[in-house]
Formats: C-alpha cells, structure tokens, sequence
C-alpha cells in the first residue's frame, strides 16, 4: 500500500521552488527518464522558471509557493519505478489538472518514492 506524505514548505520566495525541484531531480536519486511535468518542462531551470512566470502574471510571488507530495510504496509492493511514476503521474493530472506540476521518482532508497512539487498558482 502506498503511503501519501504532504511537505508544505511556508518559504515565500524563488528559492523554495528552486530548492524542491532541484532536490526532486538530484541525479543521486533519479534519472532523466523517471522525470516528467505537467504544463512545465523537465529541465529543473527551465521549470523553475516556468512556475516563476506563472506566479508574476498571477500576481502571486509571495506567501506559500508550492505543495510537495511524496508517495512511497512498500518494497516488497514490487512497483517499477516507471510504473511509479505514471501511478503519480495520474494522481496529480486528476487532483492538480490546472497545474503546474514537476514529478520525480527516487530509487535511491529501499522504498520507491515520487515527489510532486506543485506549483501554488
């Protein structure tokens, strides 16, 4: 069974976005191809970037920046990390379909996790 965690950083500025999405991306934990975005791109700076513009159209570059999702499963649940993945991936397109959203699966642990950063706007 999986379990969904909730991290909500109360950081107000850039750096909280470009601090979690660059942790969700760290080549120690993931790879390019177990990376994807929701109406951002894949690239961390590119992404990072792409949420920024959102907020300043938005009028929305203070107070909360973004939701972190984790969802880990079990080791012995025998999920693929590409099947992670799409598992997150459909979970955020359902919740957050309005969204910016920057996925990653980590296979650095016992457990296979994904982290979801959202962005707030």
């Amino acid at each position: 069974m999986a379990i969904w965690t909730v991290k909500n950083p109360r950081n107000d500025d850039k750096d909280t976005l470009d601090k979690s999405i660059g942790y969700s991306a760290d080549s120690l934990k993931t790879n390019p191809r177990l990376i994807r975005g929701i109406m951002c791109p894949t690239n961390v700076e590119a992404a990072v970037r792409s949420m920024w513009v959102t907020k300043r159209v938005f009028c929305k570059t203070d107070k909360r920046q973004i939701y972190h999702n984790i969802i880990s499963f079990a080791p012995d649940e025998y999920v693929t990390p590409c099947e992670a993945l799409a598992i997150t991936e459909e979970i955020m397109k359902t919740l957050y379909h309005k969204h910016q959203v920057f996925i990653a699966a980590h296979t650095d642990k016992a457990h296979l996790h994904t982290h979801s950063i959202i962005n707030s706007v």
